[in-house]
């Protein structure tokens, strides 16, 4: 017979779930489990690398959908088909300005 407990670390969903980071060693059964509030996943000087990954590990485990391609190829049209702030403000520039009531007073 295998070991009598094991040790793993998971993640506890809203709805009171357990999402388990591996399987345990253990055989099928009824089980009793102790929670025990973790320090944050991320030291502060976490790098680049580990702070993407933990939150790559957080969306998994709250099952997060991100944007399919097709919304995300629209938006990106969208950003291509805006002018750029340059040729914006050159826009603002070239239109003719219309004088308000206190400068027309002044």
């Amino acid at each position: 017979m295998g070991a009598l407990q094991a040790r793993v670390t998971g993640t506890l969903l809203p709805d009171g779930t357990l999402c388990l980071d591996e399987k345990p060693d253990l055989p099928p059964g009824r089980v009793q489990i102790v929670l025990q509030l973790e320090e944050p996943a991320l030291p502060v000087s976490a790098s680049l690398l580990q702070t993407l990954d933990g939150i790559h590990h957080d969306q998994q485990a709250r099952a997060f959908q991100g944007l399919d391609q097709a919304t995300l190829d629209a938006r990106l049209r969208e950003l291509r088909d805006e002018p750029d702030d340059e040729a914006k403000w050159r826009q603002m520039q070239s239109q003719p300005r219309i004088a308000s009531s206190a400068e027309e007073q002044a």
